[in-house]
């Protein structure tokens, strides 16, 4: 019995290596800092996806820091709007915000970037979506955001821990505007080093 349960243990051990071993295929960062939407939402498959890439994962200075980044934003090849959400033009709002973090606090720097055209568009379209490893975790395949811009995020000097966040927002004509899918990540600042952190 003990043998039984060491061989199933074993077993499932080489199933989850193998299957991060999959999952780690596809596009292949150019810098050394790296994030990207998950491509599940709980139980639920999702559409949208955002990247975010820098050249490096740390930078000195003890004065403000503007850091050039690579945004990637894209959805499936066979997303559709419904009806009018065809045609809706949309925006993407970049925030760097002080921790600790509250409701009221306002964000140390802000940048908004207005698209006149639809968020459909096959220019946004994404990678194919990959088949998952089959088990029992990883249902949705992983896909990957073609269409990328060049940002510069700026970090005040002040600031000594934080959120960088990237929301879009929808832009419905005679309707409110409203946020449908981002990404976050943190970040420090100690002795005269910024560094990026890929979880919050």
């Amino acid at each position: 019995m003990k043998k039984t349960c060491i061989a199933l243990v074993l077993f499932i051990l080489t199933l989850f290596c193998f299957s991060a071993c999959q999952t780690s295929t596809g596009y292949q960062p150019m810098g050394e800092f790296y994030i990207k939407t998950s491509p599940s939402n709980g139980d639920a498959g999702v559409r949208n996806v955002i990247s975010i890439e820098a050249e490096y994962k740390t930078y000195q200075s003890d004065a403000d820091l503007m850091v050039p980044m690579t945004v990637g934003l894209g959805h499936l090849p066979d997303s559709i709007g419904y009806g009018e959400d065809a045609n809706d033009t949309f925006y993407v709002l970049y925030r760097i915000i002080e921790s600790p973090w509250s409701a009221e606090k306002a964000a140390v720097w802000e940048k908004k970037i207005a698209y006149t055209d639809s968020w459909y568009d096959e220019k946004y379209n994404s990678t194919e979506q990959k088949n998952p490893p089959s088990f029992l975790w990883a249902r949705y395949g992983e896909f990957y955001p073609l269409y990328k811009e060049n940002v510069e995020f700026f970090f005040p000097a002040s600031v000594e821990k934080g959120y960088v966040q990237v929301w879009l927002f929808a832009v419905i004509p005679d309707r409110e505007e409203h946020q449908f899918f981002g990404i976050q990540f943190s970040f420090t600042r100690k002795n005269g080093v910024l560094t990026l952190e890929e979880k919050i």
